[in-house]
């Protein structure tokens, strides 16, 4: 099991869950939240927050300081 991005991380979103995140693969967006039992991610972009993703749906741009 991959170990979970920290809040705050940078990424680059690699792949689309829904018809209406499909326009964020290959924007940078902040991940702002992360369900431990689901394994889903919410993340952040142009002042709103979008999910799900998963953890194979982005590359690492700059992790959280």
């Amino acid at each position: 099991m991959d170990t979970p991005f920290a809040h705050g991380t940078f990424v680059k979103v690699l792949n689309a869950r829904t018809p209406r995140t499909e326009f964020l693969v290959g924007q940078i967006v902040q991940i702002v939240a992360y369900g431990k039992r689901s394994g889903v991610y919410a993340v952040f972009f142009d002042g709103e927050m979008f999910a799900p993703f998963r953890h194979e749906d982005f590359d690492v741009v700059r992790h959280s300081e």
